[in-house]
């Protein structure tokens, strides 16, 4: 135990330096920082910014009492917006323009519509301001705007829009009342934390809405997505429906057996994957060629997890998956780690360092 206090120590003050690296003079909170002399050669490029990654460092932000995340804000309300609706795009560049159809390594899927985002920030801004709802007032627009988005945007059972998931691979179709556990939670738990900054009926009638489509998925444990055609498979991300959009309770019965199902599908060797299969890897030649030969554990992920059992009391269980990462890394957290030296990986990786930040936290140990 003292091996990993010193080890979270070291990461923690690490933490605040890639932090500051990440943050831009505009405001906006790139998933990494490529200009820097440690970013490893042959990762893909992570140089943008991703309203949900940032969500998380700002969280984060709030537990090492920094001063990044009121300038956020600012850059959100300044960003462009997905077209036909008030929720952000995929991702941007640091001025908050958002990256154009062919632009960079995947710029063909652009377009993508990911509500969780809006969801993310919601929260972030919940945090950030629950203590004295009233110093949000300067951002009450922004959190209207984002908020009555998602209420635009859904249909009582459904997105009226293709959305995409968190991990920006898969596409929900309103035609086939399709939508991503993970996804709806966010939403959900977003128009709740905007509720209760400044109280609206509609963003709680909307959340609840959602909140009861999720409660009426079939089996004994919540699907990666549901709808006419239902993807049953286990993924990482429906850990999102307890920490932090707490849709339900860890002693949920499903909630219970889909942890346990992520723990056994997707644990190797004590890491943490995001679903059966995952090919991504984060690794290009030369910015040019996509090289994929499997995709590894996701440190993000083990510290998910780690803060979902220390939330149901399981300390000893928490602290297994936060060691796990921490034998691995020196100062710096990856997106993935891989069984091998070969593949490399986009490091550091800010939303990493925010939920090493948020596991340490439930620990007791920040």
């Amino acid at each position: 135990m003292e091996e990993f206090l010193r080890k979270a120590r070291v990461l923690l003050r690490e933490t605040k330096r890639v932090f500051a690296d990440c943050a831009t003079k505009s405001g906006g909170i790139l998933a990494a920082n490529p200009a820097k002399p440690y970013y490893p050669r042959g990762a893909a490029n992570y140089g943008y910014v991703w309203v949900r990654d940032a969500s998380f460092v700002c969280v984060a932000a709030d537990v090492l009492e920094l001063g990044i995340q009121e300038k956020f804000f600012e850059w959100c309300m300044r960003a462009e917006r997905f077209p036909g609706t008030t929720l952000f795009c995929r991702r941007y560049h640091p001025d908050g323009t958002a990256l154009a159809a062919g632009e960079g390594l995947g710029g063909e899927i652009e377009n993508q519509l990911q509500p969780d985002q809006a969801g993310a920030l919601l929260w972030a801004l919940w945090h950030h301001f629950r203590e004295d709802p009233s110093e949000a007032r300067d951002f009450r627009p922004l959190i209207r705007e984002v908020a009555d988005g998602l209420c635009e945007l859904w249909k009582k059972n459904r997105f009226d829009m293709v959305v995409f998931d968190v991990w920006e691979e898969q596409a929900a179709f309103p035609d086939l009342d399709e939508f991503f556990s993970y996804t709806l939670a966010a939403c959900a738990g977003g128009l709740r934390y905007a509720g209760a900054l400044f109280p609206n009926p509609r963003w709680q009638k909307t959340a609840d809405q959602m909140v009861s489509v999720l409660r009426r998925t079939p089996g004994k444990r919540f699907f990666r997505s549901y709808g006419r055609i239902p993807d049953p498979e286990v993924d990482a991300s429906l850990l999102g429906l307890v920490f932090p959009f707490e849709v339900f309770s860890h002693a949920h019965p499903k909630i219970r057996r889909t942890i346990a199902d992520i723990e056994k599908e997707l644990v190797i060797g004590g890491g943490l994957h995001r679903y059966p299969g995952d090919r991504y890897d984060g690794w290009v030649y030369e910015g040019k060629m996509l090289r994929q030969k499997g995709g590894g554990a996701w440190p993000l992920l083990n510290f998910w997890l780690s803060v979902c059992h220390a939330r149901a009391g399981n300390k000893r269980r928490a602290l297994r998956y936060a060691r796990w990462v921490l034998r691995r890394v020196n100062r710096h957290i990856p997106e993935q780690i891989f069984p091998n030296r070969l593949q490399v990986s986009p490091s550091p990786l800010a939303w990493a360092h925010a939920m090493f930040v948020l596991a340490m936290r439930e620990l007791r140990i920040v």
